[in-house]
């Protein structure tokens, strides 16, 4: 039988053939010198969104609509004290208001049919670039189911009016029907879903405290609230402290009248004694 025959120089052989060439992509994959493009932006779009900007867009919201609020008269000087002296009050500030600019986020997200959370300046927050954070985690997969269920609802204009003001009011009846006059007709089924949605955003609002800087932030938003009562408080002073001008000096033009009038009705009086007595006399 024929023997086989072996190569004892492999160098030779190499010689020959060549090298065997490979690919440059394929290179530089192993050399690690090139990297897909597609992680670097994923990786970006992480350091866009971070706890700490998502809380500067929460209080700058807050404040935006507290200044409206407080303008309407909304949210009363009685609301800010009471926040101020950490009694809690209310809670209309340090609860409701947060809860209110959420809500809002929610509804602006579900008409537009976005798979996050639509911001007021036009950023999204989505599962894929949201913060990978454990407190985060705590409220942000619950809103994107209350932000499903709101869609599916399907709120009218009046519906989703007394929503907002049943998150912002924390549920206070004599505050609902000052601020809405004309509430609309529910129905029970109806009434437990909205009452349900106001307890859950509630509920949620109050895990952001934990985060940290909240505290300091929250501080700002109730100092930059009683400044703007302060110059609403002041205008309205103003226009008031006139018109008791007015009032007074028309009291006194009134008075002094009825002075004048009983100081000639008095002299009459005396100048008709006298001749009556003078007639006597005579």
């Amino acid at each position: 039988m024929p023997r086989f025959v072996y190569r004892k120089n492999q160098a030779s052989v190499e010689s020959v053939r060549g090298p065997l060439s490979r690919p440059a992509s394929f290179r530089d994959k192993q050399d690690g010198r090139k990297a897909p493009a597609r992680i670097t932006s994923f990786k970006s779009s992480f350091d866009e969104f971070n706890p700490f900007k998502l809380l500067d867009h929460l209080f700058e919201e807050c404040q935006h609509r507290g200044e409206a609020l407080v303008a309407e008269g909304v949210i009363t000087p009685k609301d800010i004290e009471e926040t101020k002296s950490g009694k809690g009050g209310s809670g209309v500030l340090n609860v409701g208001l947060p809860a209110y600019v959420i809500l809002n986020a929610l509804l602006r997200s579900a008409k537009a049919d976005s798979d996050g959370l639509i911001l007021r300046d036009g950023c999204e927050i989505t599962s894929d670039n949201r913060p990978k954070n454990t407190l985060f985690d705590w409220f942000f997969d619950p809103l994107m189911v209350i932000k499903d269920q709101i869609k599916a609802e399907n709120f009218t204009e009046e519906e989703e009016a007394y929503l907002q003001k049943r998150v912002l009011l924390i549920s206070d009846p004599k505050r609902l029907k000052a601020t809405l006059p004309h509430l609309p007709s529910l129905n029970e089924r109806k009434q437990a879903e909205i009452d349900a949605f106001a307890r859950r955003l509630q509920g949620i609002t109050k895990s952001i405290s934990r985060y940290p800087t909240s505290k300091r932030r929250f501080d700002d938003l109730v100092k930059a609230l009683s400044e703007e009562l302060e110059r609403a408080m002041g205008g309205s002073r103003s226009v008031s402290g006139s018109q008791f001008q007015k009032l007074r000096s028309g009291l006194v033009r009134m008075l002094s009248q009825r002075s004048m009038g009983k100081t000639a009705s008095i002299r009459g009086g005396d100048q008709e004694a006298q001749l009556t007595s003078d007639t006597r006399a005579a």
